[in-house]
């Protein structure tokens, strides 16, 4: 699928799953829902969200950032570090729809949100609607990284395929009437 499929879909429905809960529904839950629906992409070069990490080799970016953050939480004392730098490492050395598929990387995301019941909620259904969307693929997602099984639902297309490529825009077609139904 598309990043602007995932993208549109995660935004549309997590937008509307705030408001529907009585949640803020502004513009920084539409900004983190988008980058929900875009974050499990990271691992992949071409995707949409790595199109503005500078370099040629996205990957690299990754493991020097894991690099100066592990040096910088041994170094200065600040183990709090390790989690991003963790997360930076997973990144580098997992394939596409390996650990950022993962129930791992959802939990390991989204954490950082939890004070913001708002942000928390439209970053987790944007995220795991990317996933399930994913899951559409022939390919499948490894759901319990580090384990090598990979889930996916009964139908499964390539997404360069005709039926794929119809699922997707049906998918973002249907996302996008349903968020409009919730918001009125």
């Amino acid at each position: 699928m598309k990043g602007i499929s995932h993208a549109l879909i995660g935004s549309a429905l997590a937008t509307a799953a705030c408001r529907q809960l009585g949640l803020d529904a502004g513009p920084a839950v539409v900004a983190v829902s988008v980058l929900g629906g875009l974050l499990p992409d990271i691992d992949e070069e071409h995707s949409l969200i790595n199109k503005y990490v500078p370099l040629h080799c996205k990957k690299a970016v990754y493991a020097a950032i894991a690099s100066v953050l592990i040096y910088h939480a041994i170094s200065k004392g600040q183990p709090a570090l390790l989690v991003p730098a963790g997360i930076s490492a997973l990144i580098f050395f997992s394939g596409h729809r390996g650990f950022t598929h993962s129930i791992a990387a959802v939990m390991a995301f989204s954490m950082p949100l939890v004070g913001s019941e708002a942000l928390f909620t439209a970053f987790l259904a944007s995220y795991l609607l990317h996933l399930l969307c994913d899951m559409v693929n022939t390919k499948g997602l490894q759901l319990l990284w580090p384990l090598p099984h990979r889930f996916r639902l009964p139908i499964g297309f390539s997404g360069r395929s005709i039926p794929g490529m119809l699922i997707e825009g049906i998918a973002v077609l249907l996302s996008t009437l349903l968020a409009v139904r919730m918001l009125h």
